[in-house]
């Protein structure tokens, strides 16, 4: 479980409205869309309470990868797909632990975890943009060498309280990636995006 800070203005980052500008922490990668492979509250050894988050991959096509560390009956996770910002935000955390390197995102209101990446793009008060590369999916150390590799995503309410995320980031869109580089991603936020129409018209 990842550390969180007791003071959540500790960094200064404004309150946003709710969820406005939040988008998808996996990408569309090669026209693929990503899933939930596995739910909160899912049994976890050792954790009374379950999983404490979602886990993240593809649909799993036939022909493709079911076995570690690429695939599983259900879902596959393809080789350099990064893990997404899910909002605006700085960070608050950037460390390698035991579920892999790891990611606290300070968005005011939420904070956002990320783990079992294989690197991180990015470093302690870093200010990050909604889609920016947060780093590589991977695997878990912990998984004795199984190693499926999955972006494991949390969210807490005041930096104190873990909540499903589930419920949040099926409304929230997705990023659409080419697959050929990891940390340029094409993606206009939306107050961009409202400017060059605005100037289209």
């Amino acid at each position: 479980m990842p550390f969180f800070p007791g003071s959540l203005y500790s960094r200064g980052v404004a309150v946003q409205n709710e969820f406005s500008g939040w988008v998808y922490p996996v990408p569309i990668w090669k026209g693929r869309e990503p899933k939930i492979s596995d739910g909160w509250g899912s049994p976890r050894p050792g954790i009374e309470m379950g999983h404490r988050g979602v886990d993240i991959m593809y649909p799993r096509h036939e022909g493709e990868p079911k076995h570690a560390p690429y695939g599983s009956a259900r879902h596959v996770m393809f080789p350099n797909v990064p893990a997404l910002a899910a909002c605006d935000g700085i960070v608050e955390k950037s460390y390698e632990g035991k579920y892999g390197h790891a990611v606290v995102l300070n968005h005011g209101k939420w904070f956002t975890y990320y783990t079992h990446m294989a690197n991180r793009l990015v470093q302690k008060g870093d200010k990050v943009r909604a889609g920016q590369a947060l780093g590589t999916i991977s695997g878990s150390p912990t998984e004795s060498g199984k190693g499926l590799k999955h972006l494991h995503f949390e969210m807490w309410l005041n930096g104190k309280k873990a909540v499903d995320p589930e419920r949040y980031i099926k409304k929230w869109p997705k990023v659409t990636m080419d697959g050929d580089r990891i940390g340029i991603v094409p993606f206009i936020p939306f107050i961009a995006l409202g400017i060059i129409v605005a100037i289209l018209a």
